[in-house]
């Protein structure tokens, strides 16, 4: 059962489909067996106070029209919206198989994802996209050149652990001026998430928070001068933020 009949999602089927007031009664009646008078069907789109079709013939319409019952209710998109946020909400490590709806909606952000810590080249070509609801991100949130990483190893224990996800800003060719600090690098075909100490001579430091992990000179000690800075996290989601969100 739909709350308030969607007057204009109603008219937008009917001119899409070229159909008129009396092919609806038409199909209504022959096709579906509700018998449908023409001064129902005048009600159901007059400006001022239309009417509302009963569940049949709701459902009706929206077989002719190919949708879903639902989008013939005034709030569709709200409800449409907060299943999708109750989804995320719960669920915020799955945002990259979220459902196809998302891609139209205003209040999701659409941003490349990638894997931190595996032996891959980043191509943002064929990058899976991550569609993570507003609510979840800073005000005035800017997707300009973000990319978001999960988490895959232990090297940088205890600040990020396996599965955590982050938000980096990455450099993209912008000539930008990079202090020692948090980065997503890349060396040869590897990509981390490092403490990075820049050394002035072609070469840095890639130093692991986790003290089991030695660091790393890519030039001087794996004879890599193919290496880049990605990115800077500036936003961190650890692993129990799945239960946190739960708690709201």
């Amino acid at each position: 059962m739909i709350g308030n009949f969607n007057v204009d999602i109603h008219k937008y089927y009917m001119d899409k489909n070229k159909y008129t007031q009396l092919d609806i009664v038409r199909m209504l009646t022959d096709d579906y067996g509700i018998e449908t008078k023409i001064d129902a069907v005048k009600k159901w789109t007059r400006k001022e106070n239309p009417s509302t079709p009963s569940d049949d013939r709701v459902n009706a319409l929206a077989s002719i029209y190919r949708i879903s019952p639902l989008e013939l209710d005034t709030e569709y998109e709200n409800i449409k919206k907060e299943i999708v946020k109750k989804e995320i909400k719960q669920n915020p490590d799955q945002h990259i198989n979220m459902m196809a709806i998302m891609q139209s909606m205003p209040d999701i952000v659409i941003l490349p994802s990638i894997t931190i810590g595996t032996e891959e080249i980043i191509n943002l070509s064929t990058i899976e996209p991550t569609y993570i609801h507003r609510d979840l991100l800073p005000i005035n949130f800017d997707s300009k050149n973000v990319t978001v990483g999960k988490i895959l190893g232990d090297s940088m224990e205890p600040k990020y652990n396996e599965n955590d996800i982050v938000f980096f800003d990455i450099v993209d060719g912008r000539s930008v001026i990079l202090p020692n600090g948090i980065y997503i690098v890349r060396y040869g075909s590897t990509v981390q998430i490092k403490s990075v100490q820049f050394l002035g001579n072609g070469d840095v430091e890639l130093v692991s928070l986790n003290p089991s992990y030695r660091t790393i000179r890519p030039v001087k000690d794996l004879g890599l001068e193919d290496w880049e800075i990605i990115g800077k996290p500036f936003i961190h989601w650890d692993i129990g933020i799945t239960s946190k969100l739960q708690e709201k």
